[in-house]
């Protein structure tokens, strides 16, 4: 049963804390000697919870954490010698709708090589273990040191979730290629994706000039999708009855074959 105490001696602190306020921060929770949390008084209630399972504990106390959010918790009662070895990782995760593996640990392992500004930038946006699965690929010192000096770029474009997934799978790519990091930084932020494609795939970027969208006739919108090397592009035609959709389909098989 929890019970109230006084300051423990040589207590230790978990350093972590998550990006969201916690409901128990009236009080102080300790287990084991370890001070868990961050109480938002100076004076507040100290409790012991050391009876209960620590799983137990820090799923209350901290509620639903994101990924990132997770490997920090983790890391941080690995290094505290009163908890490390009594949480049960596996029925962590699965109590959070999450599963333990050997790839989440390596994932883990990555994490431990990336810059904060690029883990923050994770964290902000909620990527989720397949989100940061191409950091897997990234296997030797020289692979991190060119994507160290990128990782800031994250948080300094403020990237969207979608553009920040596409952009480091790009990124990964292309140091796997050889290339450096001083080729890859940003030059515009909107055409970032477009000069990281146009790098991995040269003679299909030249071929896309070729497709422009100002070429089609005013009837048609164009949008051009691509999708690893392919090119694939949605027409909308616009047409007033059925003649004139012939008409202009007319059109466009004679602009193909050149006519």
């Amino acid at each position: 049963m929890p019970f109230f105490v006084q300051n423990p001696k040589n207590s230790t602190f978990l350093d972590f804390k998550p990006s969201h306020s916690t409901p128990l921060g009236l009080a102080t929770f300790f287990w084991k000697n370890t001070q868990l949390n961050h109480s938002q008084y100076a004076e507040t209630p100290k409790v012991d919870l050391s009876d209960l399972p620590l799983n137990d504990v820090l799923s209350q106390l901290f509620g639903p954490l994101t990924l990132i959010e997770t490997y920090n918790l983790l890391r941080a009662c690995q290094k505290n010698e009163n908890l490390g070895p009594h949480i049960n990782w596996p029925d962590y995760f699965k109590s959070h709708n999450r599963f333990w593996s050997e790839k989440v640990s390596t994932l883990f392992d990555q994490f431990d090589n990336c810059p904060q500004e690029f883990l923050c930038w994770c964290n902000d946006k909620k990527l989720e273990n397949k989100d940061l699965l191409p950091l897997l690929a990234l296997k030797t010192e020289d692979h991190w040191v060119e994507f160290q000096i990128l990782a800031p770029c994250w948080q300094e474009q403020n990237l969207s979730r979608s553009d920040g997934r596409m952009i480091l799978d790009l990124v990964v790519d292309l140091i796997l290629m050889g290339k450096k990091a001083d080729e890859l930084f940003p030059q515009n932020l909107k055409s970032w994706t477009g000069q990281l494609q146009s790098i991995r795939n040269p003679m299909t970027a030249q071929r896309d000039d070729n497709y422009e969208l100002g070429q089609w006739p005013q009837f048609v919108k164009v949008k051009k999708q691509r999708q690893g090397d392919v090119l694939t592009q949605m027409m909308e035609i616009t047409f007033l009855n059925k003649e004139d959709l012939q008409s202009k389909l007319k059109r466009l098989i004679d602009r193909s074959q050149g006519q």
